[in-house]
């Protein structure tokens, strides 16, 4: 028989000895015995089933931390752009934070060739690629196909990843990137 485990207010008392109590939640009232309670640890009294799951469901526009090739120490993270049953085409993205919580994560675009300025005279060689904010017809996108496959047998080391409006993770991410055995690309460090 399954019985209601959970947080409650406690709003009167029902018993000159104080006993017996009645708690109010969620616009519910409940009439409990001061033997059928205690302190409200969530983690014993949720069943495994009702716990909060990552998705791991990959879709258009979500987020992901892919692995270029089997057997990379670094991910990098991507949005999904496109997916089916076949194939999954990545927009990938790059930070130069080498601290995982204070990445900003930008898009990725292939940088066009300048000629001769390119290679002048003591000049530092450029990268090949640029980090940007991603604008609607801004060319050059640096993208990446992988096969479509369940997680765990795909390179998708991690689906959903959250990220926040200035582009940064999300705290619950965090602590699911760091439980990998891997580490994030740092641009013009580990990826160039």
């Amino acid at each position: 028989m399954l019985q209601y485990a959970g947080p409650g207010r406690i709003v009167r008392s029902l018993s000159d000895h104080g006993t017996s109590w009645e708690i109010s939640w969620n616009g519910r009232r409940y009439q409990r015995n001061i033997m059928h309670m205690h302190h409200y640890r969530p983690d014993q009294h949720v069943l495994y089933e009702q716990r909060a799951v990552h998705d791991n469901t990959v879709m258009v526009g979500s987020f992901v931390a892919v692995l270029d090739t089997e057997g990379d120490a670094n991910y990098h993270i991507a949005e999904v752009v496109k997916t089916d049953t076949v194939i999954t085409l990545l927009h990938y993205m790059g930070t130069q934070s080498t601290q995982l919580r204070s990445c900003v994560w930008r898009y990725m675009f292939r940088e066009k060739p300048k000629g001769r300025r390119a290679r002048a005279r003591g000049a530092k060689p450029e990268a090949k690629y640029r980090m940007h904010v991603k604008r609607d017809g801004y060319p050059n996108p640096l993208e990446g196909e992988l096969d479509t496959l369940p997680i765990g047998q795909s390179l998708i080391v991690l689906p959903n990843v959250g990220l926040d409006d200035h582009m940064r993770l999300s705290k619950d991410s965090i602590l699911l990137l760091r439980e990998l055995p891997y580490k994030h690309h740092v641009y013009l460090k580990t990826w160039t």
